[in-house]
């Protein structure tokens, strides 16, 4: 911005904050991002008061959405602002960088920087990916004796404008383990995929519109009590479905001198 003498979250390139951190090599489409932009201000903590004083920045600043950030500085003599900064924010947190190389500082004179100045925030929402659902059902919350088995059944309606197929083409809908996404859960585990992968849909395509049936068993732990199983339909390196709150209570009780028995009092 210092050396193009222009102040602005779209470049003179005409690219946007989120092309710029995707021409980086971050994955940006597809996740959440955002910036916030400032100049004039010589200090970090003069720049960060200013966007905490900010309502439109201190929303990015404070986004749960974001999970990495990048922040940069410039001095550019002879510009309007002189000093200019940026902070760039993203939902994914991509591979281990190495450390930063030291670089020189330049220090510009107090007396040529100009009044402060901070533009309006940008965020930007990930594209549509067209993967959407909707709980439609789910089968009663199971009471096993330890170490046993019980088949759970769960159905989502598919109210996105793309098709769940399980024939390899990237498009696979399974059932992950939610609050928090992808929670180890191998105590619980019984034919599942993996330890936060429980199964994909009965069929080999589900529709737009139509309803997708997913069928898992779930074995329980060695020690007696209830156990909460937080779900979320996923398409793999796409997107997560939506979070409607599915959970089943799967309660576990010892056996009773070697048998297993229920009692009921009123």
């Amino acid at each position: 911005m210092g050396r193009g003498n222009y102040f602005a979250h779209t470049s003179l390139d005409g690219r946007s904050p989120t092309q710029r951190m995707y021409d980086a090599g971050y994955p940006a489409f597809g996740t959440w991002t955002g910036e916030d932009l400032a100049a004039g201000y010589t200090t970090t903590a003069d720049v960060l008061n200013g966007w905490i004083n900010s309502p439109a920045h201190y929303a990015v600043l404070v986004n749960p959405q974001y999970h990495a950030i990048g922040v940069g500085r410039g001095y550019t003599t002879g510009s309007t602002y002189g000093w200019y900064w940026t902070a760039d924010f993203g939902g994914v947190v991509d591979a281990a960088r190495g450390a930063p190389v030291a670089r020189a500082v330049l220090t510009a004179p107090t007396a040529q920087v100009p009044a402060h100045l901070v533009i309006p925030a940008k965020v930007a929402a990930p594209p549509d990916s067209g993967y959407h659902a909707s709980w439609t059902a789910q089968s009663p919350d199971p009471t096993v004796v330890i170490g046993s088995t019980a088949t759970l059944v769960l159905a989502l309606e598919n109210t996105g404008s793309r098709g769940w197929s399980n024939d390899g083409s990237g498009q696979q809908v399974v059932i992950g383990t939610n609050d928090p996404p992808d929670a180890d859960r191998s105590e619980l585990a019984g034919d599942w995929l993996s330890a936060n992968r429980l199964t994909s849909t009965t069929t080999d395509y589900v529709g737009p519109g139509e309803v997708g049936w997913f069928e898992f068993t779930v074995r329980a732990p060695a020690a007696a009590g209830d156990y909460r199983l937080a779900l979320r339909g996923v398409v793999d390196g796409v997107s997560w479905l939506e979070d409607d709150g599915i959970f089943f209570t799967i309660h576990v009780y010892a056996p009773l001198g070697g048998r297993t028995s229920l009692s009921f009092v009123r």
